[in-house]
């Protein structure tokens, strides 16, 4: 299922759970569909940055903190 739904976090957490325990699934895919949301988020503004657009536009434009853009941006920083 983790490969199907490519969600290593929430499969994660659903395989630590104690045994006898319900799983909810709704919760498992909100959680994956929220995962995906936060991905296309982060690179969308990796993107919009290496056009130029500046910060506060990108974090306007993708409903985050400026701070949060920035981190995405400096965690995306790397030899090309």
């Amino acid at each position: 299922m983790q490969e199907f739904m490519h969600s290593e976090r929430v499969m994660k957490d659903m395989t630590n759970s104690r045994k006898g325990t319900r799983i909810n699934m709704c919760k498992a895919l909100e959680d994956i569909y929220e995962e995906g949301r936060e991905e296309g988020r982060r690179e969308t503004a990796i993107n919009l940055s290496e056009l130029g657009v500046p910060v506060e536009t990108i974090a306007s434009a993708v409903k985050v903190s400026v701070k949060e853009v920035q981190e995405w941006i400096a965690g995306n920083a790397g030899p090309v």
